[in-house]
Protein backbone atom coordinates (compact mmCIF):
# COMPACT_ATOMS: atom_id res chain seq x y z
CA UNK A 1 0.00 0.00 0.00
CA UNK A 2 1.24 3.48 -0.87
CA UNK A 3 2.01 5.98 1.82
CA UNK A 4 -0.35 8.96 2.18
CA UNK A 5 0.56 12.08 0.17
CA UNK A 6 1.09 15.43 1.82
CA UNK A 7 0.84 19.07 0.84
CA UNK A 8 1.51 22.22 2.87
CA UNK A 9 -0.82 21.50 5.78
CA UNK A 10 -2.58 18.25 4.93
CA UNK A 11 -1.85 14.55 4.76
CA UNK A 12 -4.27 12.64 2.55
CA UNK A 13 -4.96 9.38 0.75
CA UNK A 14 -8.07 10.07 -1.33
CA UNK A 15 -8.84 7.44 -3.96
CA UNK A 16 -11.66 7.57 -6.45
CA UNK A 17 -13.04 4.68 -8.49
CA UNK A 18 -14.60 6.13 -11.62
CA UNK A 19 -16.61 4.10 -14.14
CA UNK A 20 -17.30 5.58 -17.58
CA UNK A 21 -19.81 3.78 -19.82
CA UNK A 22 -20.19 4.17 -23.58
CA UNK A 23 -23.39 5.75 -24.83
CA UNK A 24 -26.19 3.16 -25.12
CA UNK A 25 -23.66 0.72 -23.61
CA UNK A 26 -22.38 -0.03 -27.13
CA UNK A 27 -19.46 -2.43 -27.50
CA UNK A 28 -17.21 0.22 -29.02
CA UNK A 29 -13.88 -0.15 -27.18
CA UNK A 30 -11.29 -2.58 -28.55
CA UNK A 31 -8.27 -3.56 -26.44
CA UNK A 32 -6.11 -1.20 -28.54
CA UNK A 33 -8.52 1.67 -27.86
CA UNK A 34 -8.57 0.90 -24.13
CA UNK A 35 -4.75 0.98 -24.03
CA UNK A 36 -4.79 4.32 -25.85
CA UNK A 37 -7.39 5.58 -23.36
CA UNK A 38 -5.23 4.45 -20.44
CA UNK A 39 -2.29 6.54 -21.67
CA UNK A 40 -4.46 9.60 -22.47
CA UNK A 41 -6.28 9.50 -19.15
CA UNK A 42 -3.06 9.02 -17.15
CA UNK A 43 -1.62 12.16 -18.79
CA UNK A 44 -4.82 14.12 -18.19
CA UNK A 45 -4.95 13.05 -14.54
CA UNK A 46 -1.34 14.19 -14.05
CA UNK A 47 -2.32 17.65 -15.32
CA UNK A 48 -5.00 17.69 -12.59
CA UNK A 49 -2.40 16.69 -9.93
CA UNK A 50 -3.86 13.18 -9.69
CA UNK A 51 -2.22 9.78 -10.12
CA UNK A 52 -3.69 6.82 -12.00
CA UNK A 53 -3.31 3.69 -9.84
CA UNK A 54 -5.29 1.11 -11.84
CA UNK A 55 -7.10 1.04 -15.16
CA UNK A 56 -9.38 -1.65 -16.53
CA UNK A 57 -12.41 -2.14 -18.68
CA UNK A 58 -14.30 -4.03 -21.31
CA UNK A 59 -15.79 -3.18 -24.68
CA UNK A 60 -18.57 -1.02 -23.21
CA UNK A 61 -17.02 0.63 -20.13
CA UNK A 62 -13.76 1.54 -18.38
CA UNK A 63 -12.70 1.76 -14.73
CA UNK A 64 -10.18 4.19 -13.30
CA UNK A 65 -8.80 4.04 -9.77
CA UNK A 66 -6.86 7.20 -9.03
CA UNK A 67 -5.31 9.13 -6.18
CA UNK A 68 -6.54 12.72 -5.86
CA UNK A 69 -5.71 15.78 -3.81
CA UNK A 70 -8.19 17.35 -1.34
CA UNK A 71 -8.89 20.48 -3.41
CA UNK A 72 -10.02 18.51 -6.48
CA UNK A 73 -13.22 19.70 -8.16
CA UNK A 74 -14.44 16.21 -9.08
CA UNK A 75 -17.27 17.19 -11.45
CA UNK A 76 -14.94 19.42 -13.51
CA UNK A 77 -12.34 16.66 -13.66
CA UNK A 78 -14.88 14.09 -14.90
CA UNK A 79 -16.20 16.52 -17.50
CA UNK A 80 -12.62 17.14 -18.70
CA UNK A 81 -11.76 13.43 -18.78
CA UNK A 82 -14.85 12.60 -20.82
CA UNK A 83 -14.39 15.52 -23.25
CA UNK A 84 -10.68 14.97 -23.86
CA UNK A 85 -10.90 11.20 -24.14
CA UNK A 86 -13.84 11.12 -26.57
CA UNK A 87 -12.30 13.83 -28.77
CA UNK A 88 -8.87 12.20 -28.90
CA UNK A 89 -10.34 8.72 -29.34
CA UNK A 90 -12.43 9.88 -32.29
CA UNK A 91 -9.38 11.45 -33.93
CA UNK A 92 -7.03 8.49 -33.27
CA UNK A 93 -9.54 5.81 -34.33
CA UNK A 94 -11.60 7.74 -36.89
CA UNK A 95 -12.60 4.69 -38.95
CA UNK A 96 -13.61 2.52 -35.99
CA UNK A 97 -15.59 5.02 -33.90
CA UNK A 98 -16.85 7.92 -35.94
CA UNK A 99 -19.54 9.01 -33.46
CA UNK A 100 -18.08 8.06 -30.06
CA UNK A 101 -19.62 9.45 -26.88
CA UNK A 102 -19.66 8.61 -23.20
CA UNK A 103 -22.97 8.18 -21.42
CA UNK A 104 -24.09 11.38 -19.64
CA UNK A 105 -23.93 9.75 -16.22
CA UNK A 106 -21.01 8.06 -14.53
CA UNK A 107 -20.38 5.82 -11.56
CA UNK A 108 -18.13 7.03 -8.78
CA UNK A 109 -17.01 5.44 -5.55
CA UNK A 110 -14.76 6.96 -2.93
CA UNK A 111 -12.54 4.20 -1.54
CA UNK A 112 -11.29 3.95 2.01
CA UNK A 113 -7.62 3.35 2.75
CA UNK A 114 -8.16 -0.39 3.32
CA UNK A 115 -10.19 -1.02 0.13
CA UNK A 116 -7.47 -1.44 -2.50
CA UNK A 117 -9.14 -4.13 -4.64
CA UNK A 118 -12.04 -1.88 -5.70
CA UNK A 119 -11.75 -2.22 -9.47
CA UNK A 120 -11.80 -6.01 -9.67
CA UNK A 121 -14.59 -6.31 -7.09
CA UNK A 122 -16.86 -3.73 -8.74
CA UNK A 123 -16.19 -5.08 -12.23
CA UNK A 124 -17.66 -8.39 -11.07
CA UNK A 125 -20.63 -6.56 -9.53
CA UNK A 126 -21.30 -4.71 -12.81
CA UNK A 127 -21.60 -8.05 -14.59
CA UNK A 128 -24.08 -9.26 -11.94
CA UNK A 129 -27.84 -9.10 -12.08
CA UNK A 130 -29.43 -6.60 -14.45
CA UNK A 131 -31.38 -4.98 -11.63
CA UNK A 132 -28.37 -4.59 -9.34
CA UNK A 133 -26.96 -1.11 -8.80
CA UNK A 134 -23.38 -1.60 -7.57
CA UNK A 135 -22.34 2.06 -7.91
CA UNK A 136 -24.21 5.27 -7.25
CA UNK A 137 -25.06 7.01 -10.51
CA UNK A 138 -24.40 10.73 -10.64
CA UNK A 139 -25.49 13.07 -13.40
CA UNK A 140 -22.45 14.85 -14.84
CA UNK A 141 -24.26 17.93 -16.14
Amino acid sequence: MQRPKSRNNAVFDIRYHLVLVTKYRRNALSSEMREHLRMMLAETLEKWRCELIEFGGESDHIHLLFLAHPALDFSKLVNNLKTVSSRLLRSAFAKEVRPFYWKRSYGMQLLCRNCGEGIARNSEELRGEAGARPLAKTDSR
